[in-house]
């Protein structure tokens, strides 16, 4: 996931395996920022969701799937 300059640490101990809230801030043809707060915590990072991570099967234009403001789950997969 990509993220703001700011302390990431909160989510240095999610489990790759485990879903989080989140809420779409911006898309894109290529995928979407979604905005993602900590377990126990206000913490929020911006992380990036490739439009090959959206659906299962191919899916050409995330903006297809995805809007702004949607609510969503995801797995954090790295942290950079």
């Amino acid at each position: 996931k990509r993220h703001a300059e700011g302390d990431v640490t909160p989510f240095d101990n999610i489990a790759p395996d485990q879903w989080l809230a989140g809420t779409v801030a911006y898309v894109a043809r290529w995928g979407a920022f979604v905005t993602v707060t900590a377990p126990n915590s206000d913490a929020t990072v911006d992380g990036l969701l490739a439009v090959s991570e959206i659906q299962d099967g191919y899916l050409e234009n995330a903006q297809d799937k995805l809007k702004v403001g949607q609510k969503v789950r995801v797995r954090v997969r790295d942290i950079d």
